[in-house]
């Protein structure tokens, strides 16, 4: 909840990058015009998006859905030490293992994903646009 506040208050970017560290993505929310992007740096194309497509929402989106599944058992909830906490979930037999860290003000900090034990991604979350976002909108013009 406190990132949602932050990303309404001062916008948000999220910095995505492939398992040898190169850039892969970035999503960006600002909150002067209430509009979002996506920028595949992969692909060189942009997208717009609603807010509720950043990391805050969908993760609490995720959480809800698991909860939703308890018996199920398709997946989990785990915090091993303070700030930070683990999502488990199985999609089509893989198995998608994300850690968050939180920041000092209680929000998402960072993100590892791994699938089935493979490093996927990992991304950093910046509460402000920064040149990564303001170079994702212009590429969407």
């Amino acid at each position: 909840e406190k990132s949602l506040a932050s990303q309404a208050d001062s916008g948000l970017t999220e910095v995505w990058q492939d398992p040898d560290g190169n850039l892969a993505q970035v999503v960006a929310f600002d909150v002067a015009n209430g509009k979002a992007v996506q920028h595949d740096i992969v692909a060189d194309s942009a997208q717009g998006l609603t807010g509720d497509a950043m990391m805050p929402t969908v993760l609490l989106d995720e959480l809800d859905a698991l909860e939703g599944n308890a018996a199920t058992d398709k997946g989990s909830v785990t915090s091993q030490k303070a700030g930070s906490f683990t999502v488990l979930n199985h999609v089509d037999e893989l198995k998608y293992v994300s850690v968050y860290t939180v920041d000092a003000q209680g929000r998402i900090g960072t993100a590892e994903v791994t699938v089935d034990g493979d490093l996927s991604a990992t991304a950093v979350f910046t509460y402000s646009l920064t040149a990564e976002a303001k170079a994702a909108f212009a590429k969407l013009k």
